[in-house]
């Protein structure tokens, strides 16, 4: 992976400075996967991106006195002008202000087609 220094939309190339990979050069389109970083991190402090998997942990205080941890998986994606998270289990108003107790990228779309 390797940051942009810009983007020709013309051209279908972007733009890199020199890193361990390259000089600084422009590369095709047709040679790259754009990622698009939401601005979170993961527990661990990894970036997290649009297509990631990510597991999601809650704890629920009971009233009686026993606490509940919910655990499922989601994915990030771009809605209506924010970053959500889709799951299964956890309601809709906990994905768009990610008020999780834990989340940790498992893998991501660009890696593994098969998430």
């Amino acid at each position: 992976m390797v940051d942009v220094n810009g983007i020709n939309f013309i051209g279908e190339e972007i733009e890199v400075f020199e890193n361990e990979f390259y000089g600084d050069c422009n590369i095709g389109f047709n040679y790259i996967e754009l990622m698009q970083y939401t601005g979170f991190k993961d527990d661990n402090g990894k970036d997290i991106y649009e297509g990631d998997k990510l597991i999601l942990t809650v704890e629920f205080k009971e009233i009686d006195g026993m606490d509940e941890v919910q655990c499922d998986t989601g994915t990030v994606e771009w809605y209506e002008g924010g970053w959500i998270v889709y799951s299964d289990k956890f309601s809709d108003d906990r994905l768009y202000d990610w008020s999780f107790d834990s989340v940790v990228v498992i893998g991501n779309i660009h890696e593994n087609s098969e998430l």
